[in-house]
């Protein structure tokens, strides 16, 4: 298919890494313009051959798993495996639809800490530590890039709160290829993400934005070399909604892809007990604790009328929602 296909196309800044590493005074101010504006950016990593060697293991890895039969996929049902949907499959259907009164149209597997995994999983878990341990590195350059820009203090800031929560995973996906279908079809329902940033791999194009305060959708191009990061609610919230969490979602086209449609993400998450809402000196806390409950705070304190969660309580919210 041509790019006509897939027009209008965003128009997403492209950030350096290396000028990130290097504290470039205009790259820090584009990356904080795109996550302020947009939501979501190109990193340009096309030099780093340890991740583009990985990236193909699990590409390989997506493939030989969602090739599996059916009934052995769902000996690791998601929602079988633990209360926050970190480890496991979803089949196609699972989920809530993009279009009214339809289900969604893709497979997942989640991965995240130790629990029961096809061996494919197993025979691959060096290359998933690789891939987690350089996403984490990434997301800390970003994380520590925005603190400074916002001007947050080392106790205070974006990544004194991310580290390496369990609440972090890796996701493959799988959206069956369209087969010459001749209507428009939303297989995946449009969406912000819950964490913190998420690292999107994919050589095939499929998924839209839409900016804030606008109503059309915008293609977002696959880029070799360039994984395409959000920023999820959780940043949102801790950043007293100076930065933008995205929605998007993946859309088929009329007379679209034969072939399935595969991607994969490091989906980054505060730690666990870290309570969603606005970092000191980014939010009114009036010296008062937030009530988190559960905890017994003498203090209530509410963010946008609703009372203060822990992350790992927040997770479990929203994943309730979602199997709606």
């Amino acid at each position: 298919m041509t790019r006509e296909t897939f027009e209008p196309v965003a128009q997403l800044k492209t950030i350096s890494l290396e000028a990130l590493k290097g504290r470039s005074a205009d790259e820090v101010s584009k990356l904080l313009t795109a996550a302020k504006e947009d939501g979501v950016f190109y990193l340009n990593i096309a030099d780093d051959v340890q991740l583009k060697s990985v990236t193909n293991d699990i590409n390989w890895l997506s493939h030989s798993l969602f090739n599996m039969d059916e009934t052995e996929k769902l000996k690791f049902d998601v929602d079988k495996l633990g209360p926050y949907k970190l480890n496991g499959y979803k089949p196609v259907g699972r989920n809530v639809g993009g279009i009214k009164g339809q289900r969604d149209g893709f497979e997942s597997y989640a991965i995240s800490s130790d629990h029961p995994a096809p061996p494919v999983i197993a025979q691959s878990q060096h290359h998933l530590d690789e891939f987690r341990s350089i996403c984490l590195d990434l997301a800390q350059v970003v994380f520590e890039t925005l603190s400074i820009a916002c001007h947050l203090p080392d106790e205070n800031s974006f990544q004194s709160c991310h580290s390496t929560s369990p609440l972090n995973l890796v996701r493959l996906l799988r959206y069956p290829g369209a087969m010459g279908n001749q209507t428009f079809s939303i297989p995946q329902t449009a969406h912000t993400d819950m964490g913190s940033l998420t690292f999107l791999f994919t050589n095939s194009p499929g998924l839209q934005i839409q900016r804030a305060g606008s109503s059309e959708w915008l293609h977002v191009l696959p880029k070799t070399g360039h994984p395409i990061v959000n920023l999820g609610d959780a940043m949102k919230i801790l950043s007293n909604s100076e930065l933008q969490s995205v929605l998007h979602r993946v859309v088929s086209v009329p007379g679209g892809r034969a072939e399935d449609r595969y991607s994969f993400a490091y989906l980054m998450r505060p730690e666990p007990s870290t309570l969603m809402a606005p970092l000191p000196g980014l939010g009114d806390t009036d010296g008062k604790s937030y009530h988190v409950p559960g905890l017994g705070h003498a203090d209530e304190k509410s963010y946008n009328g609703e009372p203060v969660r822990t992350c790992e309580e927040w997770v479990t919210m929203k994943f309730r929602a979602l199997r709606g």
